[in-house]
């Protein structure tokens, strides 16, 4: 994830207010939030860096994400920042505000605030995060349930761009070197209230790059003999309906609903040495490894580079857990590397 930079000075929140749901003065907000908020609210700011470091103003969407077993109440968000003049509004289409409804796979949540930041022209130099804080006004007081730096919530990675590559069912390092990575699959578990809990994580790694035409990926199994699948989720845009592609590890068959021949994978049988990857915490010989090619067209972007990617694996997930995985709005943006 890229870390973002912002020059600011002293320190500015300003947040939406509700008169209907006051919050009680003589309750103390939490300085953290609770366990079950963190693996369960989250934020995602669609803005770009380039965007931030060179207007003098913009405007971006904040989704929120809500997985617990029921709706929060009376949420308001404040953004702190010295180098902006700040204003925070709800999205008009959020028609059950200030109530945040708890998030379903169908149909997915598209709850955010729009963020407003004018820099300042007095601003002073001096290196500061834009930090985003959610509150929910409970029946013991206004409650801190997500607490992030603008940074964190934008979520955005480097596709190497190459010019030729070649689909050969191969692994070779010319191909996948330089490719950017994901071994951080997080397995959640439905607690007895009804939230969820993250636990461990799975051994499954999805490696990405790209040409001209199409996207690639080179995805390695670990444990040997075991079944299982991998899920692809792909949107050309975070509020865009998302396009599944699931492989089956035992036999290598794709279930998708784009047009036949779009989506291809080959199972790898070259030395499994060359997969090896430094970056990776728990590097160990792979068990089955598949490289897949899906057309950038079928995806719906042709000629952009900037796409949304998510990844599961039977109860693991990238980003989000089982009630927001398939929801764009918690997925990672994707940006081809010559359009940065």
């Amino acid at each position: 994830m890229n870390r973002l930079l912002l020059l600011c000075s002293a320190s500015l929140a300003i947040s939406v207010a509700f008169a209907e749901d006051p919050a009680p003065a003589a309750s103390p907000v939490p300085a953290n939030p609770q366990k079950a908020y963190l693996d369960n609210v989250s934020l995602r700011a669609d803005v770009t860096e380039a965007d931030l470091k060179t207007k003098s103003e913009v405007a971006f969407p904040v989704y929120v994400i809500n997985t617990m077993k029921s709706p929060l109440p009376g949420v308001s968000l404040d953004v702190a920042s010295g180098q902006y003049d700040v204003k925070v509004e709800p999205s008009p289409t959020w028609t059950s505000f200030p109530m945040l409804p708890k998030c379903s796979p169908v149909p997915p949540c598209k709850e955010f605030f729009t963020v407003h930041l004018k820099k300042k022209p007095s601003a002073a130099a001096g290196p500061c995060d834009v930090v985003l804080k959610l509150f929910s006004v409970q029946p013991d007081g206004r409650r801190l349930v997500a607490f992030e730096p603008l940074a964190d919530t934008i979520d955005s990675h480097d596709v190497p761009l190459q010019k030729a590559f070649v689909f050969d069912g191969t692994t070779s390092a010319k191909k996948w070197g330089d490719s950017f990575a994901i071994h951080d699959l997080r397995s959640y578990k439905q607690t007895s209230d009804g939230n969820f809990e993250r636990k461990g994580r799975t051994r499954t790694r999805v490696q990405i790059a790209a040409d001209k035409d199409s996207i690639y990926f080179l995805v390695t199994f670990f444990r040997v003999g075991a079944d299982g699948t991998v899920d692809l989720f792909l949107a050309p845009a975070i509020d865009a309906k998302p396009v599944s592609i699931a492989l089956n590890r035992k036999d290598g068959t794709v279930r998708t609903s784009l047009p036949p021949g779009s989506v291809e994978f080959k199972k790898c049988l070259d030395d499994p040495k060359m997969i090896m990857d430094a970056k990776d915490p728990f590097p160990q010989p792979p068990a089955d490894t598949y490289e897949g090619r899906v057309s950038r067209a079928a995806l719906g972007f042709p000629a952009g580079n900037v796409f949304y990617l998510n990844v599961d694996s039977p109860d693991n997930y990238w980003r989000g857990n089982p009630a927001s995985a398939s929801n764009p709005a918690v997925f990672a943006r994707m940006v081809i590397a010559e359009d940065r």
